[in-house]
């Protein structure tokens, strides 16, 4: 009876730690299926963020690209004239508005209502609306930039009432060749500020090349002309012609 009770306790305590090791072995199995499964989400979730944060840059790079088509690429033009002025690279115009001027309507016409037609049928969520706004504002900034260059540099919003020209000063037709956008106004405008004996750049236009310059009269001879010559051929630009409009006694 002793050996039966023994050979039968030992049996079930056997039978015991074999379920206990099965219990055990079954968790195991259970908690690594588990971690695999999270990790396997977890790479998941990584891969969808990253794909996400991809496709947010998109619709950033169509606007871009929309803006600088509605400015004939104004800012790259105003970049390479800080280059010049950092005597990095002397570029000149680099012709982008004589393709793109001439379809700057068309494109600014399909620009804004494509931008109308994200606000009217997108209807963007909260946070995407706040994107969108942003987005919108850097499109109309890229757009507009043109015009507020001209308006900034030659009729002077916010300088108030022009003052009287000086005594003894001479008005200058400069016909210059090589503009061919806004921003190249802008940089032939700061070659000519740069020339001892001008007092005011009055108008740039680079539609005719046609520059107004007011000079002081008695500081003002050939050597000013071939200074002002070489400065513009320096910058990408040649001086065709040059004569007196009136002077001031």
């Amino acid at each position: 009876l002793l050996l039966c009770t023994r050979n039968s306790g030992s049996s079930c305590c056997g039978e015991g730690a074999s379920m206990k090791c099965g219990d055990v072995g079954s968790k195991n199995k259970e908690e690594n299926s588990s971690s695999c499964s999270s990790s396997v989400g977890v790479e998941k979730r990584n891969d969808d963020s990253e794909e996400s944060s991809l496709y947010s840059y998109l619709p950033l790079v169509g606007h871009l690209i929309a803006g600088l088509a509605c400015s004939s690429c104004c800012i790259l033009q105003l970049g390479l004239n800080i280059l010049s002025g950092l005597n990095v690279a002397h570029v000149g115009c680099a012709g982008f508005n004589k393709i793109l001027g001439p379809l700057r309507p068309i494109l600014r016409a399909v620009t804004f209502a494509w931008l109308g037609g994200l606000w009217l049928f997108g209807r963007p969520k909260q946070q995407a609306r706040r994107r969108l706004f942003f987005h919108t504002l850097f499109t109309i900034a890229l757009a507009v930039l043109p015009e507020v260059l001209r308006l900034s540099t030659n009729y002077s919003l916010f300088a108030g009432s022009p003052s009287p020209p000086p005594p003894s000063s001479s008005l200058l037709e400069v016909t210059v060749d090589g503009m061919g956008c806004e921003a190249c106004e802008v940089a032939v405008r700061s070659v000519f500020e740069q020339v001892s004996g001008v007092v005011a750049v009055e108008d740039v236009d680079f539609k005719t090349g046609k520059v107004n310059v007011r000079v002081k009269t008695e500081e003002w001879g050939s050597i000013e002309e071939n200074e002002l010559a070489h400065a513009l051929d320096l910058e990408g630009y040649d001086l065709t012609s040059l004569h007196t409009r009136s002077n001031q006694k």
